[in-house]
């Protein structure tokens, strides 16, 4: 990772509402979707999660300290068996 970020940026997340939000990684192809619709793609995404080595890890909080100002109704990681189609599901 050599201090470089890899990232996966879309559009503003709807405000008021229910929204999906998923993150698909396979290989080096990272994929974000909301609400089932792909909206950002990186085929450079060279690390895994686990490769971070993180002692920390917060939800909804940047590095900076800037907060999700909004409710996180659920939150699940999961390692797929096959390959991911349509809204990140395999």
């Amino acid at each position: 990772m050599d201090g470089k970020f890899q990232r996966l940026a879309g559009p503003p997340v709807p405000s008021a509402t229910w929204t999906q939000i998923t993150i698909t990684l396979l290989g080096d192809t990272g994929v974000l979707s909301i609400n089932g619709r792909e909206v950002a793609r990186n085929p450079a995404m060279t690390f895994n999660p686990v490769d971070l080595a993180a002692d920390q890890c917060y939800l909804g909080r940047g590095p900076d300290g800037n907060f999700f100002r909004g409710r996180i109704d659920s939150f699940r990681i999961e390692k797929p068996t096959a390959r991911p189609g349509p809204h990140g599901r395999p």
